[in-house]
C-alpha cells in the first residue's frame, strides 16, 4: 500500500515508509497534532506536485498551491518519477486527502486536484470519483468558491467523458451522486459564459 515497504528480501523485513515514520517521531511525545500533521500534509502536497508536472494531462485549469515542507532529497527525486512513484504511494496520497478534510479543506482539495490527474490517466474512476467528490464536498463547506468550481468542472468533464449525451438532469443518474447534475450544468454555464459551447468529449 505504499505505508509499508520492504527493506530487504531475504530474510524479509519491512519498514514504515519514510514520511510516515517522520510523522510517527515528530507525533510521540506531543499533545496537540494539529500543526504537525499539516506539515505533513504540505509535504505529501509537496511531491505529489513533483510527481504530477511529469505526469502529460490536462485537467487543470486553476494555479494550484504546490506544498512545502522540509528538503527531503530522496523522496524528491523519486516522486520525479511521476505516475511510476503514484502506481506505488496512491494509498499515501488518497489517506491524505481523507485527513485534511476535517481541518484544512483548502488542502484537501488541492491535494484531490493535484491527485486527480494520475487518477484520469490511469482511469482509476471509483477512487477519481470518492476523491473529487469529497473535496468538493470540504470546499463548498469551507466557502473556497475557485477550487469547488474546479473541482466540479473535474467531476462534469468525467461524467461527460463517460456519457456525451448527458444533460445535467440525466447526469443526476449518474453513479447515484446528485452532484453530477449540479457539475454538469455549472459546466455547461461557465462555458456559456466564455462562449466555448459544451465540449462532449
Amino acid at each position: 500500500m505504499g505505508l509499508v515497504q520492504p527493506r530487504r528480501l531475504q530474510p524479509p523485513r519491512y519498514g514504515l515508509h519514510g514520511l510516515v515514520r517522520s510523522l510517527a517521531v515528530e507525533l510521540s511525545g506531543t499533545t496537540d497534532n494539529t500543526e504537525l500533521e499539516r506539515r505533513y500534509l504540505e509535504t505529501v502536497l509537496r511531491l505529489l506536485t513533483i510527481a504530477d508536472e511529469q505526469i502529460d494531462h490536462a485537467t487543470t485549469n486553476i494555479e494550484l498551491d504546490r506544498g512545502a515542507g522540509p528538503d527531503l532529497p530522496a523522496a524528491d527525486a523519486a516522486a520525479s518519477a511521476g505516475a511510476t512513484w503514484l502506481d506505488v504511494e496512491a494509498a499515501v496520497v488518497r489517506a491524505a486527502v481523507g485527513l485534511a478534510l476535517a481541518n484544512w479543506p483548502r488542502l484537501a482539495g488541492t491535494i484531490a486536484v493535484r491527485f486527480n490527474g494520475f487518477l484520469a490517466v490511469r482511469d482509476d474512476r471509483e477512487v477519481r470519483h470518492e476523491v473529487v467528490r469529497t473535496a468538493r464536498d470540504a470546499a463548498a463547506r469551507a466557502d473556497e468558491v475557485e477550487l469547488e468550481a474546479e473541482l466540479l468542472q473535474q467531476r462534469a468533464a468525467d461524467v461527460l467523458s463517460r456519457h456525451p449525451d448527458a444533460s445535467g438532469e440525466a447526469a443526476n443518474a449518474i453513479d447515484d451522486d446528485p452532484g453530477n447534475g449540479h457539475a454538469v450544468r455549472e459546466l455547461e454555464r461557465q462555458q456559456k459564459l466564455l462562449g466555448l459551447g459544451v465540449r462532449h468529449s
